[in-house]
């Protein structure tokens, strides 16, 4: 699982890296988007050149508007993040939602003792 938290530049062609690790993200753009599949969407960008699928970026235009971000928030594997671009200081900002993670990436978080979860399991 890859770590998509973190600051990301904004480079050429629609990428963003991480300063840190290295992951790349693409932007991508649909053609006909629809309320449920909104116009751009995130991709993971492998080091064999091949993508895989991220989310789609929905708009969240709460947070970020008072200062000319431009906020979006996605969904991978049961987490909710906000996605902030800094058009200005070319740079995206990946964060996770305040109480966003479902019980099973609470479980691979670490919280594979918490008892809510294991009762919710079948566990004892």
């Amino acid at each position: 699982m890859a770590n998509v938290i973190g600051e990301f530049d904004i480079l050429p062609t629609s990428h963003l890296r991480n300063k840190v690790t290295g992951l790349t993200l693409v932007i991508g753009t649909r053609k006909h988007p629809t309320p449920s599949k909104p116009k751009n969407y995130l991709l993971l960008r492998h080091k064999s050149g091949k993508s895989t699928y991220l989310s789609s970026l929905y708009e969240y235009p709460q947070k970020g508007a008072e200062n000319g971000l431009k906020t979006y928030s996605m969904e991978w594997q049961g987490v909710y993040y906000l996605v902030t671009f800094d058009e200005g200081a070319g740079q995206v900002q990946i964060t996770p939602k305040p109480n966003s993670a479902n019980p099973i990436n609470n479980a691979e978080l670490g919280a594979k003792n918490d008892p809510l979860f294991n009762l919710k399991m079948g566990q004892r």
